[in-house]
């Protein structure tokens, strides 16, 4: 496979695939075995000494128009069958009075097109004849007759005026003037236009229509011209679904073969062979457009600029210079949604004897994409001279959801690649068309050894042709470019296929080693630095993820690096458990705090956890005794008609915690009301769901008071049921109560009124208030019992004041990435 052997095409220029001719197969270094099911072989580096010149194409000008086509407003003699009769429309208004102001819709075309709309729409443009009518309103009603959606209105009309054939319409004599049938018999004659046929209907049929006239890139424009005076156009925009859209109904109805204005030479031409390898379903291939059926702006503008900017509807117009500056790119680079990630240029100037224009999409791994070469001798002002391989100065690199093209300038000139692709299934089509301009080569610079039609690196084909792993070691003899290429055959297929291919460059081997860094480089170990001191873990992360990628000489800094950042998520995992108060993760972060190495450091905040612990616990057990209390022994309490004082106090003390009013508790029966509710609202959930630290102070000031004539002992002898109730809530009130007298013995000190009330943050858990013992700790860990000292000879116990507290420096989650 590839671009080693020359191409003999015909000696004239393509007006569609069909006059390509196929690429002849050079001889592999290498015949393969045909009895295995693949290949390879290698192809060394070399120049272009006594190698053949690429073939070349002239360029055709077509000297007639298809039926139909019109002569009228386009220079130089040559036909443009993408123009529009714009004097035929002279006669009809722009828009009518009423109609919304030109502004950008608020959604896209996806988000009101939908496929039953095409369907519903086509299906009734398929039903209605020309004749069946004698006026637009008729014609109108017979369109849209029972159609509530507009968009399916105006896909109905769209369909039936880009599917009239003008030359296969049987005309009466007697045509009533002015009607649709009058409109068709002139655009036969080439007097109308698809444009006046669109808007009359519409406007019959009382949809908002206008009509736009501006310069459009047609057939007849030459990629990078900038006086397109000669290209005057006429489109539609319509307003449906709240916004105005454009049709064009010609460019949807009329698929035109490219062909390549110009003084266009064609000297490298891989379309055909890849062709011969597609599988084409022919279900697939549409005689129309729908790609400028309502077409988004964005894409429209491409190609189609207005007089008027504001029916650019962007947001934001472009001048008529960034609209001439603009790449060339077709319906199916749309459709395929294919980004350009190269300069968004027409025009690309190479720079070193290279260009490169660089593509991707998310379908990019289902596509297969090919590229014809031109070059234009009258700009360029000489011709090529022999022996120049065209056919290997260009390459398609395929790699990480992306295509480019590598241009290799052999010779100065003004060329034009014109970029072809397609999705499986498809035929190929043109995706869009770049003008390249090279005034400088390189001098040492030389053709790819070889051309592969499908290019390097893995694709489509190479995914359908090679199921299983392979496996390929090379020995690279000497320095130069070499080409890798795999062929597959499966055993009912006569001959090997070229299913992958690889570029390899051989170098003098390793690089030298630098002794200085990049101003770059000495920010990513600045900040690695400064992340020994952050308390950001977001920060921390990123300076080592980057500090990593750069490959930059590692001192220990990494490490140091990597420790705090462990440190920082213990802390952090310690801090959250405590404020959400959640046993599990309690248990969690404490037990991998005390296994870390930094337990010690860690100490004040494990040894708060613990005591969380410890309270969850008490009361869980608590709880537990209640949630396990017989289902007979609360059914007892629930059927007291008139209990003793003390089992009625301790289900008051119950509820009264549980966040119950106590005026609604003074009556027994609203208490046992309560313990008969069910669900959410049941007595047992309530109390397995408790949190004791959001009762209220006075809540539980007035359950003490309700069980303080009592103790454990009367209540266990009352009944099972009560005094199980009253532990559980002597228990939350005894809690309480020893709470606030430690608050107070803590208050009569400084420290612990710096430290024991202090609130743990989730918010802000690495706030320079919190913890400052620990932390302060922390900004020596990763250089205790370390000795060794940095790149620059200075002692990392020294390093940017790293030990002094007052240089600690704090860093929000965005802050200081760039500093």
């Amino acid at each position: 496979m590839g671009g080693g052997a020359s191409k003999t095409p015909k000696q004239e220029a393509p007006t569609g695939y069909s006059s390509v001719q196929p690429t002849q197969q050079p001889a592999d270094q290498t015949e393969p075995d045909k009895n295995q099911g693949v290949s390879v072989s290698i192809r060394p580096p070399s120049g272009y000494e006594d190698e053949p010149s690429g073939s070349r194409r002239e360029s055709d000008t077509p000297n007639s128009p298809a039926e139909g086509y019109r002569s009228d407003g386009v220079s130089g003699g040559i036909l443009d069958p993408l123009q529009e009769n714009t004097k035929d429309a002279a006669n009809i208004p722009v828009n009518e009075t009423g109609y919304p102001p030109p502004k950008p819709a608020v959604n896209r075309k996806s988000d009101i097109l939908r496929p039953a709309d095409i369907a519903e729409g086509d299906k009734r443009a398929k039903q209605i004849k020309p004749g069946d009518a004698n006026t637009f309103e008729d014609l109108a009603y017979l369109l849209t007759k029972g159609m509530s959606r507009d968009v399916q209105q105006i896909r109905s009309i769209f369909s039936w005026v880009v599917t009239q054939n003008v030359q296969e319409i049987e005309f009466p004599a007697n045509v009533i003037l002015d009607s649709h049938m009058d409109i068709l018999r002139r655009m036969r004659d080439g007097q109308s236009s698809y444009t006046t046929l669109f808007t009359l209907l519409c406007r019959a049929a009382h949809i908002p229509c206008v009509i736009i006239h501006g310069i459009a890139k047609s057939a007849g424009y030459e990629v990078g011209h900038k006086d397109l005076k000669h290209l005057r156009n006429l489109w539609n925009a319509v307003f449906i679904n709240g916004g105005w859209r454009f049709v064009f109904p010609l460019w949807a109805c009329r698929a035109v073969k490219e062909h390549a204005p110009g003084d266009w030479t064609l000297v490298d031409l891989k379309v055909n062979a890849i062709s011969e390898r597609i599988d084409i379903d022919e279900d697939s291939v549409s005689t129309t457009s729908d790609h400028y059926f309502l077409t988004d702006p964005e894409e429209f503008i491409h190609r189609c600029f207005p007089d008027k900017p504001d029916w650019q509807l962007l947001r934001t117009p472009l001048t008529k210079d960034e609209f001439l500056d603009m790449p060339l790119l077709m319906p199916p680079f749309f459709d395929y949604k294919l980004k350009l990630l190269t300069k968004p240029k027409c025009v690309l100037n190479s720079k070193d004897g290279m260009c490169n224009i660089s593509i991707k999409s998310p379908q990019i791994e289902d596509m297969l994409m090919t590229y014809e070469l031109y070059y234009d001798v009258r700009e360029s002002g000489s011709s090529l001279p022999s022996g120049v391989p065209m056919d290997r100065c260009v390459a398609i690199m395929q790699q990480k959801g992306r295509i480019a093209f590598s241009v290799r300038f052999l010779h100065p000139g003004i060329y034009r690649l014109d970029i072809h692709g397609s999705l499986i299934g498809n035929a190929l089509s043109l995706l869009g068309s770049f003008k390249l301009v090279c005034n400088k080569t390189r001098d040492n610079i030389k053709p790819y050894p070889c051309n592969p039609d499908i290019g390097f690196g893995p694709n489509l084909i190479t995914n359908q042709k090679i199921g299983n792993q392979v496996c390929i070691l090379l020995a690279i003899p000497q320095k130069g470019e070499y080409v890798l290429q795999i062929n597959n055959r499966w055993m009912e297929e006569p001959e090997f296929q070229n299913v992958c291919n690889y570029l390899l460059e051989a170098g003098d081997g390793e690089k030298k080693p630098r002794n200085y860094e990049t101003p770059s480089e000495k920010k990513l170990r600045c900040q690695l630095h400064e992340s020994l001191r952050s308390k950001d873990p977001v920060f921390v992360k990123r300076a080592i993820d980057q500090f990593c990628k750069s490959g930059l000489e590692d001192s220990g800094e990494t490490q140091q690096a990597r420790d705090r950042l462990v440190y920082l998520k213990l802390s952090k995992g310690l801090r959250d458990s405590i404020n959400r108060r959640n046993l599990e993760a309690l248990e969690e972060s404490v037990q991998q705090a005390k296994s870390s190495k930094f337990s010690h450091k860690l100490q004040p905040l494990i040894q708060k956890a613990e005591e969380e612990v410890a309270d969850l616990k008490k009361t869980d057990k608590h709880a537990h005794d209640i949630l396990e209390m017989n289902l007979l022994t609360v059914t007892e309490l629930r059927n007291y008609k008139t209990p003793k004082p003390i089992v009625h106090d301790v289900m008051k003390a119950t509820f009264i915690l549980l966040g119950e009013r106590q005026d609604l508790l003074e009556d027994w029966m609203d208490v046992q009301n309560l313990m008969w509710k069910i669900g959410k609202e049941a007595l047992m959930k309530r109390i397995e769901n408790f949190d004791k630290d959001s009762v209220d102070e006075k809540l539980v000031k007035v359950a003490a008071r309700c069980l303080k004539p009592y103790d454990e002992d009367m209540a266990h002898a009352t009944s099972a049921g009560c005094g199980t109730f009253y532990v559980w809530a002597n228990k939350i009130v005894s809690e309480y109560a020893n709470d606030e007298k430690n608050e107070k013995q803590h208050q009569t000190s400084s420290h612990y009124k710096s430290s024991s009330k202090r609130e743990y943050s989730a918010t802000d858990p690495y706030s320079g208030d919190e913890d400052e013992g620990v932390d302060n700790e922390l900004d020596q860990f990763s250089l205790d019992g370390d000795d060794s000292t940095d790149p620059r000879g200075r002692s990392n116990h020294s390093h940017d004041g790293v030990n002094n507290p007052d240089d600690i420096r704090h860093h929000e989650a965005d802050d200081g990435y760039n500093s």
